[in-house]
Formats: structure tokens, sequence, C-alpha cells
């Protein structure tokens, strides 16, 4: 098992709120992305944004495919701290209506969940199993 001791359950906050302020700065979601993606590449301070605060940054997003870009840049700089199954689970309903957008979103978040061996169930509890 290696150690990672820079990655936290919770972050600093200092990111997330910068990103945030970017985001509620303009309407449009392609700014939005632009901005994080500048944020999330200057920031030397990585492992900081929580669960609970990437549901803050997705809900600045108008469309699911601006939420999978928004979290393929934070994961592309390593922004993310470590989550939980039942963290992911909750962001995946609350965050995205159709199960293909939860998938996309579970296999760019899936290396950083901890425990995803032993609750992995808790996961699949986020998917309606309907066609879309």
């Amino acid at each position: 098992m290696s150690s990672a001791p820079h990655h936290h359950s919770e972050g600093n906050g200092l990111l997330f709120h910068q990103i945030l302020t970017a985001c509620k700065q303009t309407l449009f979601d392609n700014k939005k992305l632009s901005s994080m993606e500048s944020l999330a590449s200057s920031n030397s301070n990585t492992f900081s944004i929580t669960i609970n605060e990437l549901c803050a940054i997705l809900d600045s997003f108008t469309f699911e495919i601006n939420k999978l870009k928004a979290i393929y840049i934070l994961k592309s700089y390593n922004q993310f701290a470590v989550m939980t199954c039942s963290g992911v689970s909750e962001m995946l309903k609350k965050s995205f209506t159709f199960d293909n957008s939860r998938c996309q979103a579970l296999q760019y978040l899936y290396q950083l969940i901890h425990d995803r061996g032993l609750n992995y169930g808790q996961v699949l509890k986020a998917f309606d199993f309907h066609s879309n």
C-alpha cells in the first residue's frame, strides 16, 4: 500500500473559493471551464477539492457535459481530495440526471475513492439503470 501524505479528506478551501467565485462571475459554462483550468493548473496545493465542494462547483454549470469537463479538469491537475463511495454516490445523484453522465463521472473519480473495494454497492445506488 503506497502512502500519499498530501491526500486529505478535507480541502483547504482556497482553490474551491477561487473556482466558485470565478464560476459566479459568468453565465457561460465555457468561460467557467477556462477559469477553472487556469486556477487548477496554477495551484500548487493539490488534492484540495472535497466531494461537497465539487457538488457546489458543479451546481454552477448548466449542462452535464460541462460538469463532466469540470471533473476532468480538476482530476487532470490532481485537485481532488480522497473520496468515499457514499460521498461520490450522493454527488452523482445530486449533480447528474442521466446514468451515462453518472457513469462517465464515476470513471473519472474511481481511483480517488478510497473505500471502493468495500463499499462499491453504495455507488451503484446512484444509478437508475434506465436507458437514457
